[in-house]
């Protein structure tokens, strides 16, 4: 009989702890359910005995307080009226000043009944006891926001009761607690309230809360309702200065002007970080620039290193050259200016005097090192060019002492003019192009080089584009005699010549119209293939020729000026024979410098009064070399005149002669068959980037997943002016895909 008792004792007797504990959340979790069905229909009497019978079911074993709990608010009251901000903290976690000793408890259930019964208790008009328990609620769990929030919204809804109505019961549990804090008048309730949110958020901030605690959200919009500092979570003004600086230097000057904008402590913080305004980048001056002020910020940020306007057409309106006259005369260290126009100019410049708003030469500017100016062009008849050569004289006249990169585009037709008068000799980089009035190699307008090259005695990047070139421009295809030597000792610095795609030369025969190129170059680009004699005038001089225009001789096809044993680059869009080509490159390869060449294979009738198709493998043997890693070929294909394309001298040659090529640039022209020749160049074990412009559809698609598998990147770039030549070479192979050149940074166009 004892046994089985015994027995049935152990079954009723949970198996340890853990199962008890779950037994007693059970429990509380139904009465808690049940409250809250009561609060929803309005038995707030039952829904009290099933909430407060909930809370005596859980662990923390809670206790009833019996001496009315006057004590417990005047404690409370008067830590949060305390000056420290953690007083109510620590009375949370003391005992009660009659002794009792409240419960700290962590069991979501215990929080969640407490707060119903402070609910209930507001419902049946308690407000003595509701905000008795609501403090039992901050010292229960000190740490989380609901009982804040229940002790805050109790407060200032007593607050706004008081003054619309005139209740007996409401107005003593008022005074009960305006006695218990210390306070005089109802009207510092609202004082009072804002004590419990700032304690609230203090609280809350300083000791990690649980990510079950939904209602801090709603404790901070109670601070920004009650008009709290506290309320205003301004990160510029909470990280540190170096950390601001790192996060808003990713956004651009427009979005920047906005932020110096937003607050009075933004534009402190903002406007103290010189690093931000080093470089100043804009789309259009308005309404990026702010037109009050500007004088005043320009003045704050002296150490302005960069300004970049993409379009400045409204720069020379009557209106906006007050701003650029500010620029230029409130930044001393100003080292680079690029202004650029999307539209003519609106304005007649010839009522402007740019001299008088600027400044006089060597008063502004003297530490300008960059200068573009971009298709910078008024709406005045051709007939007035004197009117944009005083404009750009003007410009370029308060820098030219100083400047070391100068890029024009849209050049005024005497640009050689204005750089003889304005002497540059620190400047390295010159490119000059003339797009907007070019429709043929018969219309390009002359440049008379001699004065370019008195101007910039110490240049070592030339980029011409667009023009008809000469030496003195005074006859063409005859040189005077000081002109010649003048012209064989010029230029000794030159590293890096770029011709585009619209260039030509002078006279009825090609003159040489550049000084001789010296062994130092390091790269030579040759865009224009129509006529080829321009390429053969600029590398091996002079050309002479019978009445039929079969050429017989060069003056240096074999002297001292085709030697350049440090060339690292050679591109030439016009078609040369083996012979003139290994004179060119023999010394390069030989010396192993040479890394990238682009040719075009397909000769021109002319070469020594015949029409010959050079054998890759035979005739170009002598371009062996280990050290080109990029090759580009132009209009090729076997046999001649064939509509059916035969890559396979190509490929032999390139097997035969370029073991470590990487990457290629094909474009042989649109023949049948170039898909395949493309798919077994992917195929090369050494190649790693192909580029090309003839696959379409369901051959690109087969081409890339072909390009995928052998682990080669497969590009689709048009070989046409606007998307390739450009670019120069140097920076094509640093990175394939770009399209155009960013003619305002020039970083990216310096090889």
């Amino acid at each position: 009989m004892d046994e089985s008792s015994s027995s049935e004792a152990n079954r009723d007797t949970p198996k340890s702890q853990q199962d008890s504990d779950r037994l007693k959340r059970a429990k509380m979790q139904r009465r808690v359910d049940a409250g809250r069905t009561y609060t929803r229909d309005g038995k707030y009497e039952r829904a009290l005995e099933l909430l407060e019978a909930a809370i005596e079911v859980c662990a923390c074993k809670p206790g009833v307080h019996k001496s009315g709990r006057s004590c417990h608010r005047r404690q409370c009251l008067a830590a949060v009226q305390s000056p420290d901000a953690d007083q109510l903290y620590r009375v949370a976690r003391e005992r009660c000043s009659c002794g009792f000793k409240w419960p700290s408890c962590t069991e979501p259930l215990h929080v969640e009944a407490l707060e119903a019964i402070v609910e209930c208790k507001v419902k049946l008009e308690n407000y003595l006891s509701a905000f008795t328990d609501a403090l039992a609620l901050v010292r229960l769990a000190p740490t989380l926001s609901v009982g804040y929030c229940r002790v805050a919204g109790l407060l200032r809804n007593l607050s706004r009761q008081h003054r619309t109505d005139a209740n007996p019961t409401l107005s003593e549990h008022i005074t009960r607690i305006l006695r218990d804090a210390d306070i005089t008048s109802a009207d510092k309730l609202r004082d009072l309230t804002v004590k419990f949110v700032r304690c609230g958020l203090h609280n809350v901030a300083k000791n990690p809360h649980s990510s079950n605690d939904k209602l801090h959200v709603v404790l901070r919009q109670m601070s920004h309702h009650l008009k709290m500092p506290e309320s205003r979570k301004d990160p510029v003004m909470k990280l540190p200065r170096e950390l601001v600086g790192m996060i808003f230097w990713y956004l651009e000057t427009p979005t920047l002007f906005h932020c110096v904008r937003v607050s009075k402590q933004w534009n402190q913080v903002l406007s103290s970080d010189n690093r931000l305004w080093r470089e100043i980048r804009l789309q259009r001056p308005f309404p990026c620039i702010p037109a009050r002020g500007f004088s005043n910020f320009l003045q704050r940020h002296g150490n302005v290193k960069k300004i970049v306007i993409q379009d400045a057409s409204d720069f020379f309106d009557r209106r906006c050259l007050l701003i650029l006259r500010q620029i230029v005369r409130s930044l001393p260290d100003l080292e680079c200016l690029c202004l650029g126009a999307s539209r003519n100019f609106p304005s007649d410049p010839r009522s402007i005097d740019l001299k008088i708003e600027l400044g006089l030469p060597g008063s502004h500017l003297t530490k300008l090192t960059h200068l573009s100016l971009q298709s910078i062009n008024w709406n005045v008849p051709p007939y007035e060019p004197a009117i944009q050569h005083a404009v750009f004289h003007q410009i370029i006249e308060l820098c030219c002492a100083s400047l070391q990169y100068l890029d024009i585009e849209r050049c005024p037709l005497s640009i050689h003019v204005i750089l003889g008068l304005n002497p540059m000799p620190k400047l390295r980089y010159l490119k000059m192009s003339n797009y907007h009035s070019v429709t043929s190699l018969a219309n390009l307008p002359w440049l008379p080089m001699r004065p370019v090259v008195k101007a910039a005695p110490n240049l070592e990047t030339l980029i011409l584009d667009g023009w008809t070139l000469s030496w003195d421009g005074i006859q063409p295809g005859l040189d005077l005699p000081d002109s010649v030597s003048e012209k064989a000792e010029a230029w000794k610095t030159l590293r890096h010549l770029v011709l585009g795609e619209k260039v030509a030369c002078g006279g009825s025969f090609a003159e040489r119209c550049l000084p001789p190129l010296n062994n130092k170059m390091r790269s030579i680009e040759i865009l224009v293939k129509d006529p080829p004699r321009v390429a053969r005038s600029i590398l091996y001089g002079a050309e002479t020729a019978d009445g039929d225009g079969v050429i017989h001789q060069f003056e240096s096809t074999s002297s001292d000026h085709v030697n350049w044993p440090e060339l690292e680059t050679f591109c030439c869009r016009a078609a040369l024979p083996p012979d003139f080509l290994e004179s060119a490159l023999g010394p390069a390869i030989k010396n192993g410098s040479l890394k990238a060449i682009e040719l075009t294979l397909d000769p021109s009738p002319g070469w020594h009064g015949a029409f010959q198709l050079p054998t890759p493998a035979r005739d170009y043997a002598f371009a062996a070399s280990d050290t080109v890693c990029y090759l580009g070929l132009y209009d090729f294909n076997w046999p001649e005149g064939s509509s059916t394309f035969d890559g396979t001298p190509v490929l032999d040659w390139l097997d035969a002669c370029f073991p470590n090529v990487d990457t290629v640039a094909m474009y042989p022209g649109a023949y049948n068959g170039v898909a395949a020749f493309i798919m077994r160049l992917i195929c090369r074990p050494q190649i790693k980037c192909v580029i090309q412009d003839i696959l379409k559809g369901r051959e690109w698609h087969e081409a890339q997943e072909l390009a995928e598998k052998h682990g080669v990147k497969l590009h689709h770039i048009p070989q046409d002016a606007q998307s390739r030549n450009k670019i120069p070479l140097g920076v094509r192979m640093t990175n394939p895909r770009i399209h155009a050149a960013n003619l305002l940074d020039f970083s990216a166009v310096v090889a």
